[in-house]
């Protein structure tokens, strides 16, 4: 099995020996795995697996109770939400803001780029931006990032001083400590003291009575540089969060509340129910531990809370549905499975070695590139004259080749976003382009949430024929798989097919064609960030997803993305 060492968790390969039951585990020989057969005999004979597993809701042979009329809307999101739950993980897949190929091409290399995610839930798609820059980048990059959360904002803060400082761990080391920080409701102590050595850095300070704000730049090693200007308030929870002393049982009590709670098990049981047996196995793991690792792995060094999660009082922050599969596109999870031999049915494991590629390449290139970044924690409508206010002294007024503002327009509206941000967009840049997304742009159309035709016999034939040529039945082994079919790959099934005459009305109910005129831009006819809906290729929006190897995780996604340009352009 894989290794974790004593410090912050450098690990190495797994061994090549598979479990012949689950298919889930590697050993290195066959005394491994008797000598682990104790610890893996309650997931290799996980009832998840079983073929005949149900929904509970099916065995008690009952209604649902998301489709009956009792649960209030708090209900409906699970205990964590009558707090208040924060998105800390985001609940759309990384997505790549650039997408140079699409756009500046070649000519980027030595390309000055600026950016500005002005609600950026966390920083997966800085990560895969940055990324996706070219390897021998020579120009620099400058980033805002803004998020009115506090905790999200202070999560920002850590995570990018972490990466980018040269004195420390290395790369990988530092990338598989930020798996666990990022997603992980546990942590070993090395990457506890780890942690809290940044936040006695950052945040252990004593703020005089007269200051509204912090402005800051950490002192990092390296060639990148880190600016943030956080209100009194994130600074002061910042410090509470350093100052807490619950433990990892007080912490895990309270995560296992809202995770399992018994109102919620028919709301658990409809988001299981379209995984592989042996994935349903790991993502009941998962929830149980709290830890991200492959199944195997041992968890006895994570015995310390990681108060990135919790609140000062040792409240889980998160709502029960989240996790990190919202935030990582499960098609990339499984090339990622593929190229190092990974277990198929080992989810989690999988996930644990995407994210961590994806954050050693992100720290290995912002300690060699040359990124500046400036974060925010406030109103999406105040940021463009704090951007300017807090500029170096005698710089010009920075404008962005590319803006993303999130999904904001579901509360904020169109108009009032543009309105906001949109005259910060480079005009000098002919692929400068404003980008964002709908998640709830049904709902404002159809009093079903669901446009008319959603179940019509032409709509339903035709997703079971894209079912049967993924071969997804043999893949879930389910045989009353007709019958969950209404609950999982159903409840979308408009999103997999041309939705743009209801997203024209959308469009025009919000008065999009006006807010842009106003705003100096137009719609771009096609799409050169990201497709307008999942699973699809750019500039192919009428076109059947893509589910290819039985890939359904993505199919509930209704979202519908959208890019702006100049006017000039």
């Amino acid at each position: 099995m894989a290794s974790t060492s004593d410090q912050l968790g450098s690990r190495s390969d797994a061994g090549s020996m598979l479990c012949a039951k689950c298919r889930q585990v590697k050993y290195c020989s066959k005394g491994c795995q008797t000598a682990h057969w104790m610890q893996h005999k309650s997931t290799c004979n996980s009832p998840y697996a079983a073929d005949k597993w149900v929904p509970n809701w099916m065995q008690e042979d009952r209604r649902p109770s998301f489709v009956t009329t009792g649960p209030t809307d708090f209900d409906t999101f699970g205990l964590g939400a009558r707090r208040g739950g924060h998105y800390l993980w985001g609940n759309i897949f990384a997505y790549d803001l650039l997408n140079i190929a699409a756009n500046e091409g070649s000519a980027s290399k030595n390309q000055d780029f600026s950016l500005c995610f002005a609600a950026s839930g966390d920083i997966r798609n800085v990560v895969k931006s940055i990324n996706n820059l070219p390897s021998d980048y020579k120009g620099t990059c400058t980033i805002v990032i803004n998020d009115m959360d506090r905790y999200v904002a202070i999560r920002n803060l850590l995570f990018l001083c972490m990466l980018c400082n040269t004195a420390g761990p290395g790369p990988e080391e530092t990338a598989e400590a930020m798996v666990h920080l990022f997603y992980s409701a546990a942590l070993t102590e090395h990457q506890s003291v780890y942690l809290a050595s940044w936040m006695r850095r950052l945040f252990d300070r004593t703020l005089p009575d007269e200051a509204p704000c912090v402005i800051d730049a950490p002192s990092l090693t390296g060639t990148s540089d880190v600016c943030f200007f956080y209100p009194r308030d994130t600074m002061e929870l910042g410090k509470d969060i350093l100052e807490s002393s619950y433990s990892w049982l007080q912490a895990k009590k309270d995560m296992t509340a809202v995770r399992f709670a018994e109102f919620r098990i028919d709301y658990q049981d409809r988001r299981i129910a379209n995984l592989r047996p042996r994935h349903r196995v790991a993502h009941i793991q998962w929830k149980t531990s709290g830890i991200v690792l492959p199944i195997g792995e041992s968890t006895h060094n994570f015995n310390r809370p990681n108060r990135l999660l919790f609140s000062p009082k040792a409240e889980y922050l998160l709502l029960d549905n989240a996790g990190p599969f919202t935030a990582w596109n499960p098609l990339e999870i499984e090339k990622t499975r593929q190229r190092l031999n990974l277990p198929e049915g080992d989810l989690y494991g999988s996930m644990f070695f995407h994210v961590k590629s994806e954050l050693t390449e992100f720290a290995s290139r912002a300690r060699r590139f040359k990124l500046k970044f400036y974060l925010y924690a406030m109103d999406l409508q105040q940021l463009a004259p704090m951007i300017q206010l807090t500029m170096p002294t005698g710089s010009a007024p920075l404008t962005f080749d590319r803006i993303d503002a999130s999904n904001v327009l579901d509360t904020l509206g169109i108009p009032k976003m543009l309105q906001s941000l949109g005259h910060l967009l480079n005009k000098s840049n002919p692929h400068s382009a404003f980008f964002m997304y709908s998640m709830n742009w049904i709902r404002k159309v159809s009093e079903r949430g669901t446009p008319e035709d959603a179940r019509s016999p032409a709509h339903t034939q035709a997703l079971l024929k894209l079912i049967d040529r993924a071969n997804i039945r043999k893949i879930t082994k389910t045989p009353q798989n007709e019958k969950l079919l209404p609950y999982t790959v159903f409840r979308n099934n408009w999103a997999c097919f041309d939705i743009e005459p209801k997203f024209t009305e959308f469009k025009e109910q919000q008065g999009l064609k006006e807010a842009c005129h106003s705003a100096g831009l137009k719609e771009r006819r096609a799409p050169r960030i990201h497709s307008k809906r999942y699973g699809v290729p750019i500039g192919r929006d009428k076109a059947e997803p893509d589910i290819s190897g039985g890939v359904l995780y993505q199919l509930g996604k209704s979202s519908i993305f959208m890019e702006k340009r100049n006017n000039g352009h």
